[in-house]
């Protein structure tokens, strides 16, 4: 491993253990640089290096996944988490309030993350790859159901997915499921969803 990765590593377990993406590690970090760094903090840093050089537990891949620490949960897992499947019919609202999305179910053994939306990349099965706000949960403002599903807005495509395979890539939470008093209210968030992506998309 290179000194180069063994700082990006070592980034991330800080920011982990901080919780703070603001982190960056050098070889002149010290104490001082960090606000939150006292005794407590020093021995969970120290527990959290050994684990990161051993093995990743999974029950903390697990916990944050459930928080919506999506960033720090792919870090751990060494690649974004993924949703992957057959793109399923829904109820088509999605289209009749201008954001049409994809709808893919969970696997019965997958782990489902905290109900929200998140950033995401999104890969169809000609190849091509797509930017997306992917809604996780049960819809509350517009159904009854208790089944979650993952339910994606490409930006920019047009076109009929049903049927087909894709592969959607969590990479940022942006906010947690909500009910809203009406469609008004949630066509007023998607589009401000839409926008905090797109603008993550030109960094």
């Amino acid at each position: 491993m290179t000194h180069a990765e063994v700082m990006e590593r070592l980034t991330g377990v800080f920011r982990d253990v901080f919780d703070d993406d603001s982190i960056v590690i050098t070889d002149q970090t010290t104490a001082n640089d960090i606000e939150e760094w006292d005794s407590l903090e020093h021995i969970n840093l120290i527990d959290a290096v050994e684990q990161d050089g051993a093995v990743i537990s999974s029950s903390r891949i697990r916990q944050l996944l459930l928080d919506g620490k999506i960033q720090q949960a792919n870090r751990l897992l060494g690649a974004p988490y993924q949703i992957s499947g057959i793109i399923q019919h829904g109820a088509a609202l999605g289209r009749t309030i201008q954001f049409p999305t994809i709808n893919l179910s969970f696997a019965p053994e997958q782990l489902v993350p905290l109900y929200g939306v998140y950033r995401a990349k999104v890969y169809l099965k000609d190849g091509s790859v797509w930017n997306g706000v992917t809604n996780i949960g049960t819809k509350p403002t517009v159904s009854n159901a208790c089944i979650p599903v993952a339910e994606t807005h490409l930006l920019g495509f047009q076109g009929d997915l049903y049927g087909q395979f894709c592969r959607i890539e969590l990479l940022d939470f942006l906010r947690k499921e909500q009910k809203f008093s009406g469609l008004d209210e949630l066509k007023a968030a998607i589009a401000d969803n839409i926008r905090t992506v797109q603008a993550a998309c030109k960094q």
